[in-house]
């Protein structure tokens, strides 16, 4: 009987062990695979506020691309969207996709609310079929992926931004 104990013990710690060894390499193995996947801008579909789509053919050609992500209740996207609005020339060479998933009521009134709805090289696009949080599997905002005029992954940060340093990273290509 103590040995039909001790069996069943080794058995459980074998298989727990098993288990636990496997969900690591799963949740390492998609965390590769999702830096390989936003290593390069892949297709994708998001949807203009007037409900119209966007994807990679309407993207600006040979031109660098700033991809952020929001929530226009998130303070530190408030923040980073008034540090876009007055620092704007030193991003002028970007095509800028401000990205969310709430309505375009919301998206609109955050754009207005900033003057970011003036410049001509911000766009602003609603992730209705969570595209983004597909590509960096996270729901943190603000994230923000940039590209080069290759669509290659020059720069990659989520939270809150230190404009200079994002500023010198974009300038120096990682």
């Amino acid at each position: 009987m103590h040995l039909k104990i001790k069996m069943l013990l080794i058995t459980i710690f074998i298989l727990g062990g098993s288990f636990f060894g496997y969900q690591f390499y799963k949740s390492v193995s998609r965390k590769q695979n999702s830096q390989q996947q936003i290593a390069t801008l892949l297709d994708f579909k998001f949807e203009t506020l007037k409900g119209k789509s966007f994807s990679k053919k309407d993207l600006s050609k040979n031109k660098k691309k700033l991809f952020i992500h929001f929530n226009s209740d998130c303070d530190i996207c408030q923040n980073e969207a008034l540090k876009f609005s007055e620092k704007i020339q030193d991003l002028k060479e970007y095509q800028i996709l401000y990205i969310s998933y709430e309505s375009p009521k919301n998206i609109d009134s955050f754009s207005r609310k900033f003057g970011l709805d003036q410049i001509s090289n911000i766009t602003f696009l609603r992730d209705v079929n969570t595209v983004f949080y597909s590509w960096v599997e996270s729901h943190q905002v603000p994230y923000i992926l940039a590209y080069d005029e290759n669509d290659k992954l020059v720069y990659q940060h989520k939270g809150m931004t230190i404009f200079s340093k994002l500023i010198e990273s974009l300038e120096n290509g990682h």
